[in-house]
């Protein structure tokens, strides 16, 4: 059986699942990987037109159980929360998602009191924006989503197994931060419907 056949038995519904294991804490992964990641989250909503930074990144405090940083939505003067991660691992592709079935998040992001997800590709170079509504609703829908796989770093962790059709995708060109679907293809005439899917998500937000 290959990798990605291994990955699907582990997803199935009626496959025995091992107690959770969740990756332990690295100190140089956080430190190469974290202040990047929310640096250039808060970079790519400021480009975008539709929130200010009102604390600088380095400025505002960890709020791990919470979310990892805010911004202000400028039309609305909304606090926008939100989770931002570094794909080490499964996404090497520039400019389109790497081709697996479904965005993964961490079953440890249960308690987050984010708006969306946001995660890189290993370059930095594409991102996935996921709104954390349809991530914690799983939780209420007794883990319809939930599962456990193989990664780089554990066996049997937990993961939410987001359908790509939650995901908004973008990559960057020219210093520019553009619509695309899963498959790379550039879609500017749904660049308005992909700023309102994020400025949205905080009227979408589950309580």
């Amino acid at each position: 059986m290959d990798e990605m056949a291994e990955i699907e038995e582990l997803f199935r519904s009626d496959t025995p699942r091992p107690m959770e294991e969740r990756k332990d804490f690295s100190q140089k992964a956080y430190k190469e990987n974290d202040p990047k990641a929310k640096k250039n989250s808060a970079g790519f909503l400021v480009s975008l037109g539709i929130c200010n930074l009102k604390v600088p990144v380095e400025e505002q405090p960890e709020c791990h159980k919470e979310k990892d940083l805010w911004l202000e939505l400028i039309l609305t003067k909304a606090e926008l929360k939100l989770e931002a991660e570094r794909k080490l691992s499964g996404w090497m592709e520039h400019g389109r998602w790497d081709g697996w079935p479904s965005l993964d998040i961490p079953f440890r992001k249960e308690d987050s009191q984010a708006h969306i997800h946001i995660m890189f590709n290993y370059h930095w170079d594409t991102l996935a924006v996921t709104r954390m509504s349809e991530v914690l609703r799983q939780v209420n829908d007794k883990f319809v989503y939930k599962g456990q796989k193989p990664t780089k770093f554990t066996k049997h962790e937990h993961f939410f197994r987001m359908p790509l059709e939650h995901s908004k995708f973008f990559t960057k060109k020219n210093g520019i931060w553009i619509p695309i679907t899963q498959y790379g293809e550039v879609v500017m005439d749904k660049y308005d419907e992909y700023l309102d899917f994020i400025k949205q998500s905080v009227d979408t937000k589950i309580k």
